[in-house]
């Protein structure tokens, strides 16, 4: 019984976080506090925009100064820590779930998931619809071109763009 009630309070919050919180009812300055009330740590000067979709209670860390743009998605299996001015446009996805792949029967491999912490660095830029994958680590500076899926850890200062995101050049 008690796993049922934690799973319909769990549900509820996550519904409450997801479709009013995350509403155009919520004034984008209300909403760090009124996540920060459910578990999360965001930091009061941190812009969420409307549609942010957050996969449980905890696991948002947030520095000053960060913008999370319209319909971001954060799993939020593992921890996901974004360090100051950091700025996520339309549609990012943090993914910090990983598993393996599953027996030939069902390639549907959801058996021991593995969760991964993910950190974006100060003042890194994220671009549209890009895709982090579990466990990277974004350095300090780095622009992620739109529409880019980041592999692995990405060096501070550079400009990674592609299917896989690799290197283009450094910027200052």
């Amino acid at each position: 019984m008690r796993k049922l009630a934690r799973y319909v309070v769990d549900t509820a919050l996550a519904v409450f976080a997801n479709s009013f919180i995350g509403s155009h009812m919520i004034p984008v300055r209300l909403r760090p506090r009124l996540y920060n009330l459910l578990g999360h740590r965001i930091h009061p000067s941190t812009t969420i925009n409307t549609g942010v979709f957050l996969g449980a209670r905890t696991g948002l860390t947030t520095g000053p100064n960060c913008y999370i743009n319209h319909r971001c998605f954060f799993d939020l299996g593992g921890e996901v820590i974004l360090e100051e001015n950091v700025g996520l446009s339309y549609e990012v996805m943090v993914v910090t779930y990983d598993h393996a792949i599953a027996g030939s029967d069902s390639r549907v491999g959801f058996a021991d998931p593995t969760r991964h912490t993910t950190v974006i660095e100060k003042g890194t830029w994220i671009g549209a619809r890009s895709i982090i994958m579990p466990g990277v680590r974004i350095g300090a500076g780095v622009v992620i071109a739109a529409g880019s899926v980041v592999t692995s850890d990405c060096e501070p200062n550079t400009l990674y763009a592609g299917v896989p995101a690799v290197a283009k050049r450094s910027i200052s």
